[in-house]
């Protein structure tokens, strides 16, 4: 097929999933399984079994995906990307599935004291990273209507606070990574109830999608089973479970170390210390993580010593609030934030960017910015190591228009091209984290 067509073709298909999604998520629990694996046989079919494999975690998904792939397909490849940081009770589920476990190639702690250490949520992680990343990305974080970061973690902003990197990249490097490696078409069990970035990749994309030739696919063929679909398949086929779910009654499994919800429930790492305690003992005392869960109110009951921590932190963390927020609820926090990090100019430019996305009113946030500009104004190339006066001599040294320089400089672009040259400029004295 023609690849315009099938771009046409793919758009009218988003469309009618959105609509139906509603009707799709209530259809009868029959109907839903027998469509799914019809979905594993579709993929099967257009790509090849000896190309395909069943991503397996130890969770409850992906057993369902298991059993349900190993039902016409019972020589299906399974392959499980060991983070290092699973429960082994999850890792010998995976065994018996027959899975391959590929280990990982970084440890945690490096990877996060260089990328960045997860807090909160996905979500809560890449607004706090971003905000360190240009202003656009604080700007976004700060003031955007859609996407700023929930007040009650603005904390984690303040350097005084917290001096160590954070991000929302953990997921990327100990299982995205590692899967694109295989060059093997993957089948997964992810939901749509899960979160809302699961959910719009399904109106993008549906159960199984390929690429335009048709030669490489991802399927995720429960992507519209609710939890009382999971468990009554789970039930009718006596699928086996990993005793984190059967003898330890927990909701999930995964990460053994993942911080990413557990302020709403702190019991994971409760059965972290009784299951493992030296693994418990390394994360919460040999690396930030600790830290972290004391400044987001996680309770950890069975760790005295912790909780104590906990209470000391969160007495800190209540009076930063106090402060920060004032009188016009963290407005001036915020503005000062961001000039104490990026120049005036470029942080009016990203906000000029996401203009009409702002939650406060344009004019106020640029009359305070002007109170209290930035005194950032030198820019470096970081090609050459030349260090220029501003923006303007920045561009005229490099022959470059000063709009792409100041772009680049707020965040709007990446790099700036000219010919088979690239180029990358940040102020003196930014007080960027994380580069891109």
């Amino acid at each position: 097929m023609d690849a315009r067509i099938e771009k046409i073709t793919r758009e009218s298909e988003r469309l009618i999933r959105k609509q139906k999604m509603s009707e799709l998520l209530s259809e009868d629990h029959d109907k839903k399984v027998k469509r799914s694996g019809v979905l594993v046989d579709e993929f099967v079919e257009n790509l090849g079994l000896d190309t395909v494999y069943v991503s397996t975690s130890g969770g409850k998904d992906s057993a369902c995906v298991s059993r349900l792939c190993k039902e016409n397909y019972p020589e299906i490849k399974h392959i499980m990307f060991d983070t290092g940081l699973e429960y082994q009770a999850t890792k010998d589920l995976a065994k018996k599935q027959g899975a391959i476990i590929i280990p990982p190639k970084t440890g945690w702690k490096v990877f996060c004291e260089e990328k960045g250490y997860p807090v909160g949520s996905k979500q809560v992680s890449k607004r706090i990273h971003d905000a360190y990343v240009s202003p656009l990305g604080a700007v976004l974080t700060m003031f955007s209507k859609v996407y700023h970061l929930s007040d009650k973690w603005l904390h984690f902003l303040d350097p005084e606070l917290v001096d160590f990197p954070i991000s929302q990249k953990c997921c990327d490097e100990f299982k995205k990574r590692p899967a694109k490696k295989v060059k093997l078409n993957p089948i997964m069990g992810t939901r749509i109830q899960e979160s809302n970035q699961r959910k719009n990749a399904w109106k993008k994309s549906g159960c199984n999608s390929y690429s335009l030739d048709y030669k490489h696919g991802i399927s995720r063929p429960i992507s519209l089973w609710t939890d009382v679909n999971v468990d009554r398949y789970i039930d009718e086929k006596g699928i086996e479970l990993s005793e984190i779910y059967t003898q330890y009654e927990q909701k999930r499994t995964g990460c053994v170390n993942c911080p990413y919800g557990a302020q709403m429930d702190g019991s994971r790492f409760d059965l972290l210390k009784k299951l493992e305690p030296t693994r418990y003992n390394y994360f919460i005392n040999r690396t930030h993580l600790g830290y972290i869960l004391a400044l987001s109110g996680v309770e950890i009951v069975s760790d005295d010593t912790y909780m104590a921590k906990m209470k000391k932190a969160q007495e800190r963390v209540k009076k930063w609030h106090i402060e920060a927020k004032g009188n016009d609820k963290y407005f001036t926090f915020k503005v000062k934030w961001l000039t104490d990090n990026y120049a005036d100019e470029d942080i009016m430019r990203a906000l000029n960017h996401i203009r009409k996305n702002l939650m406060y009113d344009y004019e106020q946030i640029k009359k305070k910015i002007e109170e209290a500009p930035s005194k950032l104004k030198k820019v470096k190339c970081l090609e050459n190591d030349e260090v220029y006066e501003d923006v303007e001599s920045a561009a005229k040294a490099l022959d470059l228009t000063t709009s792409l320089v100041a772009d680049q400089l707020c965040g709007i672009r990446k790099s700036v091209k000219k010919g088979s040259k690239t180029y990358h400029f940040r102020r003196i004295n930014e007080q960027r984290r994380i580069k891109k």
